[in-house]
């Protein structure tokens, strides 16, 4: 429709926003036709659905899955250590005096160094 309200409703109504949209209409009967036409563009307006989603830089996003990752993967070498299992998922090889043989990882996070134990 080329009227001056849809072009200035344009980016709010088919956007990544949510809008509010009030019909203002009178009872004078002289003002049938426009109370008609406001009614019917209000309830077109209201058929449209929008999906709004957070604005997010896709660096961000990615840094927060790839912090994910590393924690998921802290928890399952956690659970292995605990069944007596290496990150490979072999047995742990035990000692002499019957003790299993603790191995420890390193991971390197941006240039600081995590020990096994989250630290």
């Amino acid at each position: 429709r080329d009227s001056k309200l849809t072009r200035l409703l344009q980016d709010s109504l088919g956007g990544n926003t949510k809008t509010v949209m009030f019909a203002n209409i009178g009872p004078a009967d002289y003002n049938y036709d426009e109370t008609m036409s406001t009614l019917r563009y209000a309830n077109r307006a209201k058929q449209i659905q929008n999906k709004p989603k957070i604005n997010e830089d896709p660096k961000d996003a990615m840094l927060r899955d790839l912090q994910e990752q590393i924690r998921l993967l802290e928890q399952r070498l956690a659970r292995q250590a605990e069944l007596g299992l290496a990150p490979d998922g072999t047995p742990l090889p035990v000692a002499a005096g019957g003790e299993k043989v603790i191995i420890q990882e390193k991971v390197v996070v941006e240039g600081r160094e995590r020990g096994g134990d989250g630290n």
